[in-house]
């Protein structure tokens, strides 16, 4: 999902994806069936970066939902 001032984190998380992808592909043509890929990406934390973060929004930053509270 895109969401204004983010755009780094989606590019890399696509990247994440594209690299991912790419190595099931290889494993599949190699017959490694012993080996498998996983993508993990956890959703937000919401720590004390929040408070202090910058916002060019003129608004608080908080976690993305869904979020987890330390």
């Amino acid at each position: 999902m895109a969401e204004p001032y983010l755009e780094r984190l989606r590019a890399s998380k696509m990247a994440i994806r594209g690299v991912a992808t790419s190595l099931r592909q290889e494993l599949f043509l190699d017959k490694a069936k012993d080996i498998h890929v996983s993508t993990i990406m956890p959703a937000a934390i919401d720590t004390p970066f929040f408070l202090h973060g910058a916002s060019y929004t003129g608004r608080a930053a908080k976690a993305m939902p869904p979020s987890t509270r330390l």
